[in-house]
Formats: C-alpha cells, sequence, structure tokens
C-alpha cells in the first residue's frame, strides 16, 4: 500500500513522536518560542481504553482513537510555552474522560418513516444510497467550520460556513432555515457539483482534461472514526474501483482538529496505481 497525503485547505502537522505502551509515559519537548495549538497522536498499547494528560502539570482535554493503518493513539493538542515542556499520558482500561466538546461528527440514516437514524458506519455495494442518508454522507465541524463527505461516485468534499464561532450542524442538520439564518447560522457555501472539491482525490481523463468519478467499484464505505471532544476523524473508502484497465483501493481519511479551520487528509491507494495520474482540488 502506498500513501498519498494531499491538501484539504492546508495540511495539519502532527507533531507526537513519542509511545506510551506502559501505563504511565512522561517525556519534553522543548520550544524555541511559545506555540499555540499544538497537536500530537501518541501511539499506546491497543490494550488501553482512555487517557488523562497532563503538560506542565495542567490537564488538558484529550481522547483516544483507532487509527485504520496506524493503530491505538491518544490525541490532543494544548499551547506550548519557551522552553521546556513536560508531558505526562496516564492510560487506563476504563471509559475515557469527558472533556468540553471542540467538534461534532454526524451520519443519519433516512428510516422509511422520514425519521432520521443516527449511525456512524454505512457501505454500499452500487450507487444506491446518496439519497437514503441526511446530508448524504457524513459531515463533521468545529465551532469555525464544516465539512460534508458525498456518498457516492463522487466523494467531493463540501464546505459549510460560519458566521459566528460554535458547533451547529446538530440544530441545522446542514440545510439552515430561514429561522435559523436569522439567528445567525451559517450555510452550504458552495455548489460542488461534478467539480472535485477540496482534497478530494479523483481520477483523470487526460483526452477530456477533466477529472473522473468512482463509478465502477465493488464496495464504498463511510465511518466515523473519531467524534471528538478534541478532533474528529472520518473515513471514505472504495474497493475494487476499476480505473485505467486496474483495479485499485482507495482509502480516505479526514481528521479536523478542534483549534483550526484547517481539515486535514490521507489518502491510502492499493494496487497498480504509480504509473497512472489522479487529480485533487485546492
Amino acid at each position: 500500500m502506498k500513501r498519498i497525503a494531499l491538501l484539504a485547505l492546508a495540511i495539519t502537522i502532527v507533531c507526537g513522536v513519542a509511545t506510551a505502551q506502559s501505563r504511565t509515559q512522561k517525556f519534553t519537548e522543548h520550544f524555541e518560542q511559545p506555540q499555540q495549538n499544538v497537536r500530537y497522536e501518541v501511539p499506546i498499547a491497543e490494550r488501553y481504553t482512555s487517557a488523562v494528560v497532563s503538560v506542565n502539570g495542567v490537564e488538558v482535554a484529550s481522547q483516544v482513537d483507532n487509527i485504520p493503518g496506524v493503530g491505538r493513539v491518544v490525541a490532543f493538542e494544548w499551547d506550548a510555552v519557551e522552553g521546556r515542556n513536560t508531558i505526562k499520558i496516564s492510560c487506563g482500561k476504563g471509559a475515557q474522560k469527558e472533556y468540553p466538546r471542540k467538534v461534532w461528527a454526524q451520519m443519519y440514516y433516512k428510516n422509511k418513516d422520514k425519521s432520521l437514524r443516527k449511525i456512524d458506519f454505512v457501505e454500499e455495494g452500487a450507487d444506491t444510497m446518496y439519497n437514503r442518508l441526511h446530508h448524504h454522507g457524513p459531515a463533521f465541524e468545529n465551532s469555525e467550520v464544516a465539512y460534508r463527505l458525498y456518498f457516492d461516485k463522487k466523494q467531493t468534499v463540501d464546505i459549510y460556513g460560519k458566521r459566528h464561532r460554535g458547533l451547529e450542524i446538530a440544530n441545522t442538520m446542514w440545510y439552515p432555515t430561514e429561522e435559523h439564518l436569522a439567528a445567525g447560522a451559517g450555510d452550504d457555501v458552495l455548489r460542488v457539483s461534478g467539480t472535485v472539491g477540496v482534497g478530494t482525490l479523483k481520477g483523470w481523463d487526460a483526452k477530456k482534461g477533466k477529472a473522473t468519478h468512482i463509478d465502477k467499484f465493488s464496495r464504498r464505505v463511510a465511518r466515523i472514526i473519531a467524534d471528538g471532544p478534541v478532533r474528529t476523524v472520518v473515513e471514505m473508502s472504495v474497493e475494487g474501483w476499476n480505473y485505467c484497465g486496474d483495479t485499485l483501493s482507495l482509502q480516505s481519511v479526514y481528521t479536523l482538529w478542534g483549534s483550526s479551520r484547517e481539515c486535514s487528509v490521507r489518502h491510502t491507494l492499493g494496487g497498480e496505481w504509480s504509473d497512472k495520474t489522479f487529480c485533487t482540488g485546492v
């Protein structure tokens, strides 16, 4: 498997390099000057399901995630001081401690009675689920911006802009009413239609000079891997993608931290892809 890191507005840099295979891990990092919103993703043993993190003796919000291709990690961010910063991670096997939510992720299935059922996983073998999902796929946000991913052959990233800081798509459900807008809610700010979309990976038709959708495949999956409180992680993956005479797989993992509108995406391609051309949107 090969990985291609592509831009979704901007790449989010994850700085952590230490591991916490033991129950308690302590390490230090040195900064030449103060730095805000330092983001760490530290691997921990699979047996641990919770963690408490402190930096310079002050507890900071954290979460434990199980990331495809990475494994179990504890994720946290903090404002670094100049000089030495001491990080302590205490792992456990119980439920993760709750912290104020900085992010939110959602995906809803439309029931036959038109009610909505919140889900975190969906799959299909043909383009049949697009209109069965409210806002057509998973959506996620922090206080500055929201994104949604189309669960169909396009797999395009769409953007929801905000007029005021705060979490709101659980209320507006991506489609704000006139009342929501009058109260200061944000809205979908782009018409993506058949475009590539920011950060989306697609094929490329050189003769026609345009992007191609993933319309021939065997299995498509959308999954909310992590839903805060520090960051959201959402996966979109495709198996059996028939592209330029070969069968490929594509896994796209979108990560949005609570402190920035920048969303990072890691695309992992499988199969004979190195001699082929792909494209993305910026």
